[in-house]
């Protein structure tokens, strides 16, 4: 007896699609307002206003406001993975500098896109969700996994002198996050060129 397997319907595939669309619509208002008003300022039903939809639809795709702040954060990591897994893979054939530069190109575009709602994250004053800044650590655990791969490569390809790789990329994404620290990012868009100017200083003061 042969079983058919039963494929989705088009009207469950719409549904689907709708239900997503619709929960990415609520994650953006959420940090829309989360920038703007801050954590314990920002209720679901300012959330709801922003996104266009009833307080009850919020309800529906995610049970609190905590559990809406930890999709967010889950929903922007693999976010930003998704962009260095895409800029490593475009630049897999290319000199170390270069794929270090895809690199730097993908984390400041993200970091500043999303710069505020990181900020918010990891303030204990401002939000309590301890949670989330384990989620967050764990983002940071796994691009730093990514980086050091690369820098591995450089120092097996003599680019790079021999050190701890993962020096190398602690190093690295401290240069990211130092230019945010000191808010010399300027708003709307990164200065041209920014990417290679810090590879081009990381690789002058790490070359072999």
């Amino acid at each position: 007896m042969t079983v058919r397997t039963r494929r989705p319907s088009r009207v469950s595939t719409l549904r689907r699609r709708l239900q997503l669309a619709t929960s990415e619509a609520i994650l953006a208002a959420a940090e829309e307002t989360l920038v703007e008003r801050g954590f314990e300022a920002t209720g679901i039903s300012e959330i709801s206003a922003r996104a266009g939809v009833a307080v009850g639809t919020v309800y529906n795709h995610f049970q609190d406001r905590e559990a809406l702040l930890a999709a967010l954060v889950d929903a922007r990591g693999e976010e930003l993975m998704q962009g260095i897994e895409s800029a490593l893979e475009r630049s897999a054939s290319a000199p170390v500098d270069a794929q270090i530069t895809a690199l730097a190109t993908a984390l400041l575009e993200h970091r500043k896109a999303h710069f505020r709602l990181a900020e918010i994250v990891f303030d204990d004053r401002t939000c309590p969700g301890a949670a989330n800044r384990k989620r967050s650590a764990s983002v940071l655990s796994r691009i730093h996994a990514r980086v050091t791969q690369v820098m591995r490569r450089g120092i097996s390809e003599g680019q790079l002198r021999r050190e701890d790789p993962g020096l190398y990329a602690s190093l690295f994404l401290g240069m990211i996050k130092g230019l945010f620290l000191l808010r010399e990012a300027p708003a709307p868009g990164l200065p041209a060129g920014l990417a290679r100017k810090l590879t081009r200083l990381f690789m002058e003061g790490a070359s072999s």
